[in-house]
């Protein structure tokens, strides 16, 4: 029936475009489910209040509100009172805190199992594990080069496989002499990012595989021992457009301390087997 300026200036549209029309037919709810939620909510209770809920403006601008309706009769007629809060700026700033507290409580708990544990093997793990318990990842493994049969072979993982590494394992990508984006992954180094699986160029072999086990992201970081890329990190998520630079950076810090801690491991291995020398040598003499 009518709006006040405030919803004319938040949804861009002008008075004429939305006088005697529905919010059908302006398409306003960005989903148009939440729509019927609402009302058949409010057909069943006379009310709702503070629902949160995204709407479209006019331009494609996509607004987070919190929605309250009122049913009431007026004469014969029936009428739904709307008032709508936006909340889009404060969402924002709380997935912001989220989105730091994630990736700085992710990269605290490496560095402390990179610390506290010496075996390559168990460290793989705990990455894993830290990956989907810290950083919210829907699934993370660790693949090795096998340089006699050219392929990743993985060695740890968490999170929901459902059978994946089996089929990525004997994929016909799997091989980093014939596959051009495995060839520049350990050759150069170069990070292996998708921010949407169902339209990229690398997941040609697997990308059913992937879709039907929900991952929407995926990204491969390299694994280097003494400056050599021996293998790699690979961590999906099932959002879209989940890699942003900042998170890209923050895992790019994240295999370099892995890194760090393999190379850390060799010198200890070769510590420890110079001094196991050195004393049969004092034994023997």
């Amino acid at each position: 029936v009518d709006v006040n300026e405030t919803f004319l200036r938040e949804m861009e549209y002008k008075r004429e475009d939305v006088l005697s029309k529905t919010s059908q037919e302006l398409e306003t709810f960005y989903d148009y489910k939440d729509r019927i939620r609402l009302v058949n909510y409010v057909n069943k209770h006379g009310y709702i209040y503070g629902k949160e809920c995204r709407f479209r403006t006019k331009k494609g601008k996509i607004l987070t509100c919190l929605t309250s309706i009122v049913k009431v009769r007026i004469g014969e007629e029936q009428y739904y009172i709307s008032s709508v809060l936006n909340i889009t700026e404060r969402k924002i700033a709380e997935e912001r805190i989220e989105y730091l507290n994630r990736i700085y409580a992710l990269l605290s708990q490496i560095n402390q199992a990179i610390v506290r544990i010496d075996s390559k093997q168990e460290l793989f793990d705990k990455i894993c594990n830290i990956a989907i318990e810290f950083g919210k990842f829907s699934f993370a493994w660790i693949g090795l080069l096998d340089e006699k049969n050219n392929k990743v072979l993985p060695v740890a993982f968490d999170g929901f496989e459902n059978g994946y590494l089996k089929i990525v394992k004997n994929s016909i990508g799997n091989n980093t002499k014939t596959n051009p984006f495995l060839i520049k992954f350990f050759e150069d180094g170069v990070n292996i990012v998708s921010n949407d699986i169902s339209q990229d160029s690398f997941h040609v072999y697997d990308r059913e595989d992937a879709i039907k086990r929900g991952y929407k992201s995926s990204g491969l970081f390299p694994i280097r021992e003494n400056g050599k890329v021996i293998g790699l990190l690979c961590l999906s998520s099932e959002k879209l457009n989940f890699f942003s630079d900042e998170e890209i950076r923050l895992l790019d810090e994240v295999t370099m301390d892995i890194s760090f801690a393999l190379d850390y491991y060799i010198k200890e291995t070769q510590r420890k087997e110079t001094n196991e020398a050195l004393n049969k040598s004092e034994k023997k003499f």
